[in-house]
């Protein structure tokens, strides 16, 4: 940590919140935002389409009196953690995509100053920059881990089925490479106080945005489980062959024909696709 005074106490106020949104075929954008500061333990549930994302809060991310740090004092802060749950009668899949935007970009303010009870500044030199900010979100049910600088440049996406639950880990912290001039505000050349004489510092307000799109899944067809099968994947003994155009082909003399052949001797001749046994006697 550089140039930074352990002797005074400095409250650096990092707000944090969670927004969740769902998004299903050509529906409007929809932003709920819930401030989770001091608190933790809720379940909520956003619904569109029949489709339900239960995010359960196991407990809050507090990041208020927080200091530069190296990255291994970091990893044994408490994480904010979290869980997505997909139910759905209609949807089977869902796509989610989780980012971190910044709270100044979607408030309303008055004088600069958000009116969400969050004390959130957004004025100039107010604001903590973003590039002495490190995050890491760990999926703790696949064990996969993301860490970067910049909480705005974080973005984890995938795919999950109905009746699954992934469960996150987020943490963020100051890198210890900040300066006084970095995370104190100053007016006139001089650090700001308050009344009590405590030095003012810059804010960084963010929240997590979790975006859900529900996919419906298609059960596959037995053409799909066959052609996943060819080129001998599985050692299935399918191969494709692709015919040039010519004025034999019934589907017209401009196109070409993907054909599906089995290769091999007996009795490699049975292939099984859509949960079925077939014998392949040759070719039509």
């Amino acid at each position: 940590m550089k140039n930074i005074d352990k002797k005074r106490k400095v409250q650096l106020f990092i707000i944090f919140m969670i927004a969740i949104a769902l998004l299903a075929g050509s529906v409007t954008y929809a932003l709920i935002e819930l401030n989770i500061i001091y608190r933790g333990n809720q379940e909520n549930t956003i619904s569109s389409c029949s489709f339900n994302i239960d995010i359960k809060e196991n407990n809050p991310i507090n990041l208020v009196s927080t200091y530069p740090m190296d990255d291994n004092e970091a990893t044994k802060l408490e994480p904010y953690k979290f869980s997505i749950t997909p139910n759905s009668q209609t949807c089977s899949k869902l796509q989610y995509n989780i980012t971190i935007v910044s709270n100044c970009d979607t408030c309303t303010k008055t004088n600069g100053i958000c009116n969400d009870n969050n004390l959130c500044n957004c004025n100039e030199g107010y604001q903590i920059d973003p590039n002495l900010i490190k995050y890491e979100i760990t999926n703790k049910t696949t064990g996969e881990k993301t860490v970067g600088i910049n909480p705005y440049k974080m973005g984890v996406a995938g795919s999950m089925a109905v009746g699954t639950t992934i469960n996150f880990e987020l943490r963020m912290w100051i890198i210890n490479s900040a300066t006084n001039d970095d995370l104190y505000i100053k007016e006139n050349g001089s650090y700001k106080e308050d009344s009590n004489g405590l030095i003012l510092t810059k804010n960084f307000c963010s929240k997590v945005k979790i975006t859900g799109t529900d996919t419906p899944y298609l059960t596959p067809t037995g053409a799909d489980t066959l052609i996943a099968l060819t080129n001998n994947v599985n050692d299935s003994g399918l191969y494709t062959i692709t015919h040039p155009a010519d004025t034999t082909l019934q589907i017209g003399a401009t196109e070409s024909v993907t054909e599906y052949r089995y290769r091999g001797a007996s009795p490699k001749n049975y292939v099984t696709f859509n949960n079925e046994t077939w014998r392949i006697l040759g070719n039509i």
